[in-house]
Formats: C-alpha cells, structure tokens, sequence
C-alpha cells in the first residue's frame, strides 16, 4: 500500500492543475488479486484518479490519504465478500472522509452501460443491430446476469452458462419472466462453455477468475467477437487460438468513468444542475427537479431563475398543457 499512496502522490503532484480533482475507489470479485491503481483520465474541467481495492485496510488508507487532498471521492456502493471479508466501501468512507464531498455509485451500472455501447459500435451496421446475433454469456454472477437481461430486453437470444447448472436454469427462467411482454427473445441454459462457443456469434465472458475459460476441445473458430469482460478470464492458449481469426476485445469503462465525473460534479454541486423546489415569483409558482407541482403550478428548469418553461401542473403529477417555451423568461 506505501507504494500505491506514494504513486497517488505523485500523479497528484503532477496533475495538480487547476481543475476539479476526483478520486474513484473501486472493489472486486476477481479473486486473488492486488490492490492497484486504475489510469488517470483527463478533460478539460477535471482529473480523475482511481483505485482497485481488495481489502479493508487498503481501502481505509487510500480514503483517508484522499480526504481533502481531491474535491470528490466516488465510491462503489456494491457490498462485496472478497477472501471471506465483506467489504463495504461506502461504508467505510462516510466513516473516514470528513472533508472531501461523497458521491456513490454502482460500478456494475457503468460496466453494463459500457458493454452495450461497445457491442454498437464492434457489430457490423445491420437493419436488426444486436438482434440479428446469438449471444452466448459465460459467468452467472452480478454482471453475467444483468449483461444477459440487457440483451434480451434489447431483442438478442442469449445463452447462459455457469458451472452450476441449476443457476443457470433459474437465471434464464428469472430472465424471461422480468423481459417485457413484448420481447420475443429469450434466455436459456446452456449446459457447456463448448456449446456456447460453438452455438453463438459473440461470446461473453464474466468470470471472476483469471484464465478460467478454456475449450481444447473446440475446433478452430472464425468470425467470432470475444468480449473479456472479467478481465483475463481467458486462458492464455486458448486466447491465442482465439485471436488467429476472431475478434477479441478487452472492455474498457473509461468512457463511463468520464461520464460518472461529470455526474458527480453536477450533484456536488460544481455543475449547474435543476434544483429540486418550489418557488414563488411575483405571485406565481414555479416547480423544478421533479417536484410534484400544485394545481396551476409552472413547471420550468430553474424554479429559482426560470428560463425554459415545459408546461403547467395538473396537480397530478402530469400537466395541464405540455407546452415547452424554450429561453422564455417571460412570467406573464
């Protein structure tokens, strides 16, 4: 741990411009693995640091060197058992973080989010985009399952393979019960990570466990994309067969981790964002933030300095009229 809070230093001191400062503090479920530091990201208004934590006391270090030092400190609001220990980071940050301001989140969100703008942009253009292939997803855990409700909520057939059959049987029931009514798509079982290599156009993998997938007996493959979401999940071999005549790709966040600084700016509070009120104007109300407006209350963006007016409340929760005036500060 000295060294990574001597390589936080030492990227701070070197970053220490004038911008808004974030440190991001992440967990894992990949076992046996390091603490470590993620890469800084940049823009032109902010700095973003972050850490991957696989333990408590690692976790209490990097927060309370942080705490001042960044203006932000995000945190992973998943509770985790890592090595038997559970770890809950928000936790431990109310408790050490007296200074800096706060912002939780669920990385696994971001990770989801991620994978499904990758897959858009990877897969060739197509009248039925992401439905026009078989998905197969290897890892039943929190982001094999949420990958899987996504695509088939997006229209995408998907097979489901965990080393526990049973899991993977009331997953994929659990699935299609959630989709909507409308979707057609389902999810199944798949009794073989050979199956899924074999059966499907892109391939998944969301394991926790480094070079755990590996299919000697698969023939060689052609024109499939690989997606190693778990990080390292493929056996080393095995990935080299792979890549001869396939797409392998590695997923990033970084994208997303961008995105979430940007976010949590606005609710610190450093970005103007739609304040949450009712105000009164010159006789009239005016209601902003998704405040639930009164019979004839205004709707506009800023309660307090309205500029853009979406319509009047019905009192219900929905509107009189829904008319919007943009840049109309009139209140007449």
């Amino acid at each position: 741990m000295k060294k990574i809070l001597e390589a936080v230093r030492l990227n701070y001191e070197r970053f220490g411009v004038e911008k808004t400062k974030l440190f991001c503090l992440l967990t894992t479920a990949q076992k046996n693995i390091d603490s470590y530091l993620t890469p800084v990201r940049t823009s032109k208004d902010f700095v973003i640091f972050g850490a991957v934590v696989s333990n408590r006391s690692d976790a209490i270090s990097l927060l309370e060197y942080c705490d001042e030092r960044f203006d932000i400190i995000i945190v992973d609001g998943e509770k985790k058992i890592i090595s038997k220990e559970i770890i809950n980071v928000e936790r431990i940050a109310r408790e050490n973080i007296l200074k800096s301001k706060l912002h939780v989140t669920k990385m696994n969100d971001l990770t989801i989010r991620s994978l499904q703008n990758l897959l858009h942009r990877v897969v060739p253009n197509n009248t039925r985009g992401l439905a026009n292939y078989r998905f197969g997803i290897i890892g039943m855990g929190n982001i094999g399952f949420k990958a899987a409700l996504t695509l088939v909520e997006l229209g995408c057939s998907v097979d489901l393979y965990s080393r526990d059959m049973d899991k993977s049987i009331n997953f994929a029931e659990s699935i299609n019960l959630i989709k909507p009514a409308a979707t057609i798509a389902e999810a199944r079982a798949s009794k073989s990570i050979n199956d899924i290599f074999m059966k499907n156009n892109i391939i998944i993998s969301c394991t926790s466990e480094r070079f755990s997938v590996d299919c000697p007996d698969v023939p060689d493959l052609k024109g499939k994309i690989i997606l190693d979401v778990g990080k390292q999940n493929l056996a080393p071999t095995f990935l080299s067969r792979l890549a001869k005549k396939n797409t392998v790709l590695r997923l990033s966040i970084s994208n997303e981790i961008c995105n979430l600084a940007n976010e949590a700016m606005m609710y610190a509070g450093l970005i103007k964002t739609e304040p949450i009120g009712r105000n009164k104007i010159e006789g009239k109300w005016y209601v902003s933030g998704g405040v639930i407006g009164k019979l004839n209350d205004i709707v506009v963006d800023d309660c307090f300095s309205p500029d853009t007016i979406f319509g009047v409340a019905d009192g219900k929760g929905g509107f009189i009229n829904a008319a919007s005036w943009h840049h109309n500060r009139s209140k007449d």
